[in-house]
C-alpha cells in the first residue's frame, strides 16, 4: 500500500504542487482530499474490508494518516 501512495505522489506532484501554490499550505490538503484523483488512489488501495466499508472511500484513520503523512514529508 505504501509503496502505491508514493507512485501517486510522484504520478501526481505537478498538481500538488499547483495546488500549495493555489490554496496554501494550510489548505492544500482539502482539495486533494476532494478531489477524483484522490478517490481513484483510495479505490487502488481498498483491500474491501468491512472496516473501510464504514468510511469514505474506503479510507480509514490509518490509512489517512499514511497519505497525509506522506505528501507533508514529500512538499512540506
Amino acid at each position: 500500500m505504501k509503496e502505491k501512495i508514493c507512485v501517486w505522489i510522484v504520478d501526481n506532484a505537478i498538481w500538488i504542487r499547483e495546488e500549495i501554490k493555489f490554496c496554501g499550505i494550510d489548505n492544500y490538503m482539502d482539495v486533494i482530499f476532494d478531489s477524483q484523483r484522490f478517490a481513484d488512489l483510495c479505490e487502488s488501495i481498498n483491500e474491501g474490508t468491512e472496516e473501510e466499508k464504514g468510511y469514505v472511500n474506503g479510507l480509514t484513520d490509518k490509512k489517512g494518516s499514511l497519505i497525509c503523512t506522506l505528501i507533508r514529508r514529500t512538499f512540506e
